[in-house]
């Protein structure tokens, strides 16, 4: 449908309202860290969320957000270049494309290494507990990720000179696990700075490799196991490896090439043996507020 040149300037005037409006949010609370008592408090509303609820109930159905108008804003065609460059700060944007072959989740790297084009991102900056991290040899890591139609795969190599996780369900977050983060909605809501029923929060626990085994759960938006998810960890020489299939079912859409959504990879650390402490966490998101979208990085689909 062509547009008349007066509805052109009106979209540009709005879009450049919007930008300005993305600056002003960044600038904010784009550079405040979580504080202990903040993280501390989301976490403990999960766990008492879970305990209410049990942990296996079903979660609540939650649908795919309709468009948002039919400008192309649904995919930030307007906003990706200027509106992003306000969330540099947030962390390097990502790619992830289709999967180039079959994938076994196993707990090894060897099915990953015959793939192409999968690039690696690094987790390495500390966004909870900064005192308590001892840089990079005490927890950072390396992750890989690819799609298909069905599954989203993941994996990451994990550094972490101390591994302590005592907790599963729940309360797997007091430990040592791999958190997953991602808006499914993310043009709809760019510039809100609290999460909401499309933004979900999924824990990876690789569990202790003896008798607690490695599991998965949705913390947010409604606590429930993830028991379909595909996931196998194996300890290594200075940490531990973590493969995951996450269906696309459990992030409740259908994926699309192209398609951009926030999200975040964050790693929680517990040092001190037989404790549920969570002492620090880094990510790739630079900024990272877990309940807060707006210092997410940006993830694009493509084929």
């Amino acid at each position: 449908m062509h547009q008349s040149r007066g509805y052109s300037r009106f979209i540009g005037a709005a879009v450049s309202a919007i930008l300005l409006s993305v600056l002003a949010c960044n600038t904010s609370f784009g550079s405040q860290p979580d504080t202990p008592a903040t993280v501390q408090s989301v976490y403990a509303t999960i766990t008492a969320h879970a305990e209410e609820a049990g942990l296996s109930t079903t979660a609540i159905a939650t649908e795919e957000p309709a468009a948002t108008g039919d400008t192309t804003v649904d995919d930030l065609d307007v906003l990706t270049a200027t509106a992003q460059a306000a969330r540099t700060g947030n962390g390097t944007n990502l790619t992830f494309p289709r999967c180039s072959d079959d994938i076994t989740v196993d707990g090894s790297s060897q099915d990953w290494e015959a793939l192409e084009g999968v690039p690696r991102f690094a987790i390495n900056q500390a966004t909870y507990g900064a005192a308590n991290w001892e840089g990079p040899d005490d927890l950072s890591a390396y992750a890989w990720a690819c799609w298909t139609d069905e599954i989203l795969y993941l994996i990451v190599t994990v550094t972490d000179d101390v591994h302590v996780q005592t907790e599963n369900g729940a309360t797997a977050w007091k430990g040592d696990e791999i958190e997953l983060l991602f808006d499914r909605d993310l043009s709809g809501d760019f510039l809100e700075a609290e999460w909401n029923d499309d933004d979900i929060q999924i824990g990876l626990s690789p569990g202790d490799f003896e008798d607690n085994p490695p599991a998965a759960v949705r913390y947010f938006p409604t606590v429930r196991d993830l028991d379909a998810v595909g996931i196998a960890a194996s300890p290594s020489d200075d940490g531990y490896l973590l493969e995951a299939a996450i269906g696309w079912d459990d992030f409740d859409i259908t994926p699309r090439s192209g398609k951009n959504y926030g999200f975040c990879l964050a790693l929680s650390d517990n040092d001190q043996a037989g404790t549920a402490n969570q002492e620090s966490m880094v990510s790739h998101c630079t900024n990272l507020k877990v309940s807060n979208p707006t210092t997410w990085a940006t993830l694009q689909l493509t084929d």
